[in-house]
């Protein structure tokens, strides 16, 4: 899964499954950790997980 986010450049990808979505405001912590927002914008903001196996494949945004 996470070999898909350094290999594939789209914006889709690195955007909305191998990082949050914009929208959502996490605060970058390292290459596929982020830290989540008091509030979440919509529920791509809830999906993501700083597990490398799961990041926000599940996402709205990702798909």
């Amino acid at each position: 899964a996470i070999a898909s986010c350094v290999v594939v450049t789209g914006l889709t990808l690195q955007s909305g499954c191998c990082k949050p979505p914009s929208s959502c405001a996490f605060t970058y912590v390292n290459g596929t950790t982020w830290s989540p927002p008091t509030a979440a914008v919509d529920q791509d903001c809830s999906r993501w997980s700083n597990d490398q196996r799961t990041l926000c494949f599940q996402c709205d945004s990702c798909k």
